[in-house]
């Protein structure tokens, strides 16, 4: 504990307590009665003011962990939703959204997520595939089971493609022999 507060604890109680004998302290000719209660005042107004300080620094942190925040569906599907009316306001040649569209979206959505072919198996885009003309429906009603789902299978894709390459790796490189590799995703297709 420090010397100040000690000091200052040890005055509050000589002030405060022994008040019947109504002594007085010098310390070179002055007197300290009316300090030391000052004194005594200031700390206990500062233990309060910090008391109060922490208690709604603590409810506060207690209210907004407790507080609902809306589901991710919500956001995205607001998100969704705000994004298709800026499109069709704001963009300089609005489409219709409609089938055409909806594969449009479906293969840009493809080359833009897995453009090195190096992801998604072949059974995976035809799973993917099912839904390609029902995107249009499921924008406007803000469906997001096609975005979830190919989510879920590109995050599967990745970890089996950073299996194959841990394996890969582990095993002894041979520089002398001559082999190559297709990084284009368009020359090399689907794995």
């Amino acid at each position: 504990m420090p010397f100040g507060i000690i000091f200052l604890e040890l005055f509050c109680h000589l002030a405060d307590f022994d008040k019947h004998k109504e002594a007085t302290f010098t310390l070179e000719g002055l007197s300290l009665e009316n300090e030391s209660k000052i004194m005594c005042k200031i700390w206990w107004n500062m233990k309060i003011r910090n008391a109060i300080l922490l208690t709604a620094v603590g409810s506060i942190a207690l209210i907004a962990a407790f507080c609902p925040k809306p589901a991710p569906t919500d956001k995205e599907a607001l998100l969704l939703k705000k994004m298709m009316e800026a499109l069709s306001y704001l963009h300089f040649s609005p489409q219709n959204v409609n089938d055409d569209l909806s594969k449009k979206v479906f293969k840009l959505y493809l080359d833009r997520t897995d453009a090195g072919r190096r992801f998604l198996t072949q059974a995976q885009v035809d799973e993917l595939k099912q839904s390609e003309t029902m995107l249009d429906d499921q924008i406007k009603v803000q469906d997001l089971s096609f975005f979830n789902r190919s989510v879920q299978i590109i995050e599967e894709g990745i970890n089996k493609a950073e299996g194959f390459y841990n394996e890969a790796l582990k095993q002894q490189i041979d520089f002398n022999k001559s082999e190559t590799l297709e990084l284009d995703g368009d020359k090399s297709g689907m794995t």
